[in-house]
């Protein structure tokens, strides 16, 4: 029994380490390939 529910909270800790890496992963291609975009001091 407890080695069922250790079993299953690891495979609980794996997927939300993928579903975060996989978000990390999206905002960094969002910020290499998107459009840049202008520091405010740039602006005046």
């Amino acid at each position: 029994m407890v080695v069922a529910i250790m079993k299953g909270y690891i495979i609980f800790v794996i997927i939300l380490m993928l579903l975060y890496t996989a978000r990390h992963f999206y905002f960094t291609i969002v910020r290499l390939l998107g459009r840049q975009r202008l520091y405010y001091n740039e602006t005046g």
